[in-house]
């Protein structure tokens, strides 16, 4: 991820982009312009958003990208994922 995005998300956030990474490839995950954009403005709801506009939410993975989407913008691991919606260090 580029370093100066990374810094902006905290573990839980941090945990979205290396899970769709393992998932998509490095270069699948690059072509989420719009959403990089948006984390690297620090814009989480637009982040997640641009997350679901995209094929690995519509067709491939609907229901993973949304929880994904979801821990992405609020900056809090999703149930699913063992979070008891307590606040990570952001």
């Amino acid at each position: 991820f580029p370093s100066h995005d990374r810094s902006r998300c905290n573990e839980a956030r941090q945990a979205v982009l290396v899970s769709m990474a393992y998932q998509l490839g490095l270069t699948g995950l690059a072509g989420f312009r719009r959403m990089w954009a948006a984390i690297g403005e620090s814009n989480w709801r637009e982040a997640a958003r641009q997350a679901l506009d995209s094929k690995w939410a519509k067709v491939d993975s609907p229901n993973r990208a949304k929880r994904q989407a979801e821990q992405l913008e609020s900056g809090l691991w999703h149930p699913y994922y063992g979070g008891k919606n307590e606040l990570v260090k952001r």
